[in-house]
């Protein structure tokens, strides 16, 4: 236990507050103070405590407060936003006593607050303190002429080593690869006790591995499981993590719990059938609370696919790395084996959401961008040779559009419009219609379409109407009238069933929506001129379901929509609770396997619709009006001969 009585100052200048207490050793990288065990680690994570020391030239530690006669502020809690806008500068905080330590150039300094406009990052990295500003990196040393003691470097020979230390149930990081589910299993099929495993960074001694299932700890001392207790069990969805204990040559210490991943045990697949939500905002595991509601309400059968419709993201939109090796694996571990894609959000990163439609190999264009493309093909021949639960989805197309197609920034500014959109969403419209057969076709876009506000629909939970242009232009999307006329257009003169289902709108306190065929969209036109376009729809226009429980007026909901026969249902749920709300909607029937593209003129107040037309059509029609004329010639001259 330490005497703070003793600590002394670093820096020259009477007026300083930072100090540092007199050297000591650590006990196998464990501090006690004040009758508690505080562990080194090698991490800041969100909203934990932690004691900074620094290392002197003699191996000896030195802790870092603000005061000389208060132990309690050697104690440095680290913040990160998260709550936040996708477009706030990345921020998080380290903080003693209500005073910030922040970084200014070459020097650091006390403030009472933490408000910052740009990138301000703290992190801990090799031993080393770092902040990250504006795109630069900079580490933190001693500095006996800076006003705090502490100064910058962007040099890193000439930073100080420190060490942190923390409490608690999460302490270091270590596992680099999170449990699994190798697939769904069906009930009474006889199958074996699944099988999962993590591992663990290479300099890392693991003292002590335990595992559990649905709570249930089963200690076992391995990095592999096998859960024998999971054999016979009934229909439904059954939770599997384990939490990893260990040390390194250097003393850090670790104590991290994996990811939860899903195991299912189901009476079958439905066919042509999916759950999509939007908003997940880090809640991974009201994934598998999602389809055991979905499960319950179908005779134990689960859904043959599963579409993230974005916001798996909280605060500032998530870099590419971070999304790939952070977020990707906890949203597969919840899957249980269920085929899935994705769709980006405001807060996600469009090239990770790309890739990780691509790495599910189900058909999703290979040129798609950042923007918007084919994201699911029911019929392709990946899902026949990679799909699993999605090989009984040959009648639904998904096309994904992430929030990025819609956002722009210039010149300091942010617009939003659907420009980028309309051009590649008529060639998708295109060719699908020269071969199309009924197929369900999944707009799934993070954004809408309507005016928030002004579609009559546009409530609070309390049956209340939202604020008109909620959530300014980020919500209202210019030209989402021409994007709802594209689509309005192609469902009317070539018979496609569309369905497109948003997010997005959680924070402006919208409750989910359903308008289908004769229903009136009321679109935006232009958010800065208040302008909308209202039009009757030919197709069926629906939220995701916003299923945090967490951020703004998210409420834990969903969507579960399936084909049955002549029509499809869309069932708006609660995951654990059950049906909220139920349609069902009547498919346009074709009478052909391959459709004939024909002239149809499509009418549109901004932008002709091209006919998908091949480079045949001419011929065709130049020969069957040959046909018809020496018919009629030849009927002409018997009746004459008569």
């Amino acid at each position: 236990m330490f005497s703070f009585p003793y600590m002394s100052s670093f820096s020259v200048n009477a007026a300083e507050r930072l100090v540092l207490s007199e050297p000591f050793y650590n006990e196998d990288g464990v501090i006690t103070l004040n009758d508690r065990e505080w562990y080194k680690v090698n991490y800041f994570e969100k909203d934990k405590p932690y004691l900074i020391a620094v290392v002197n030239d003699d191996g000896t530690e030195s802790l870092l407060t603000n005061k000389a006669d208060d132990s309690e502020s050697c104690v440095w809690n680290y913040e990160r936003r998260t709550n936040t806008t996708s477009t706030t500068a990345p921020h998080t905080a380290l903080s003693s006593n209500f005073n910030y330590l922040m970084c200014y150039g070459n020097e650091t300094d006390m403030k009472w607050s933490s408000y910052i406009s740009s990138d301000s990052v703290w992190s801990y990295e090799d031993g080393f303190l770092c902040y990250y500003a504006d795109n630069e990196k900079y580490y933190v040393t001693l500095d006996s002429e800076s006003r705090t003691g502490l100064g910058c470097t962007s040099d890193i020979y000439l930073a100080d080593k420190v060490n942190i230390y923390t409490h608690g149930q999460r302490l270091g990081v270590c596992i680099t690869k999170q449990p699994v589910s190798e697939g769904y299993v069906i009930a009474d099929s006889g199958y074996s006790a699944p099988s999962y495993s993590v591992e663990v960074s290479e300099n890392v001694v693991v003292d002590s591995v335990s595992w559990y299932v649905d709570d249930e700890i089963f200690r076992t001392d391995s990095l592999d499981f096998t859960a024998y207790s999971l054999e016979n069990q009934p229909v439904g969805v059954h939770q599997i993590k384990c939490l990893v204990e260990g040390h390194d040559a250097e003393n850090t210490h670790y104590r991290e719990t994996s990811a939860s991943a899903s195991f299912i045990i189901t009476n079958g697949v439905m066919e042509n059938s999916f759950i999509t939500f939007s908003d997940l905002h880090e809640e991974f595991t009201m994934i598998g609370k999602a389809v055991e509601t979905v499960m319950n309400e179908n005779n134990g059968c689960i859904p043959s696919l599963i579409i993230c419709t974005g916001d798996w993201v909280n605060g500032p939109s998530g870099d590419y790395d971070r999304v790939m090796e952070w977020y990707y694996p906890r949203l597969v571990s919840q899957f249980g084996g269920i085929d899935a894609v994705f769709v980006a959000g405001n807060h996600d990163n469009s090239s990770a959401a790309v890739k990780m439609s691509q790495n599910a190999v189900l058909g999703a264009d290979k040129e798609f961008d950042n923007y918007n493309g084919v994201i699911f093909n029911g019929s392709s021949d990946e899902v026949f040779i990679n799909g699993k639960s999605s090989k009984n989805s040959s009648d639904l197309i998904v096309y994904g559009l992430n929030f990025s197609s819609a956002d722009e920034y210039t010149e300091g500014n942010w617009y939003y419009n659907y420009d980028r959109v309309i051009s590649r969403v008529k060639s998708f419209l295109d060719e699908t219609a020269k071969h199309y057969n009924g197929e369900l076709i999944v707009f799934s876009a993070h954004s809408g379409l309507h005016a928030v506000g002004i579609q009559p629909e546009s409530i609070n939970p309390n049956s209340e109407n939202v604020t008109q242009w909620g959530g300014g232009s980020a919500y209202n999307i210019d030209n989402s009238d021409k994007l709802a006329e594209i689509l309005n257009s192609y469902a009317e003169n070539y018979g496609m069933n569309i369905l497109y289902l948003f997010g997005h709108n959680h924070s402006r306190k919208e409750t989910e929506m359903f308008l289908t065929n004769g229903d009136t969209l009321v679109s935006t036109h232009s958010f800065d001129n208040r302008a909308t376009v209202s039009d009757i729809l030919k197709f069926t226009y629906a939220h995701s379901g916003y299923i945090s429980n967490e951020i703004g007026c998210a409420d834990g909901n969903f969507s579960f929509i399936k084909i049955n026969g002549s029509s499809y249902s869309y069932d708006l749920m609660k995951a654990e609770n059950g049906i909220i709300k139920h349609y069902d909607v009547d498919l346009k029937q074709t009478e052909s396997a391959d459709i004939t593209v024909t002239s149809t003129a499509v009418s549109s107040k901004y932008d002709k619709v091209d006919s998908p037309h091949t480079a045949d059509d001419f011929s065709v029609v130049l020969w069957l009006g040959l046909i018809v004329f020496v018919g009629m010639a030849w009927r002409l001259r018997r009746r004459n001969n008569n």
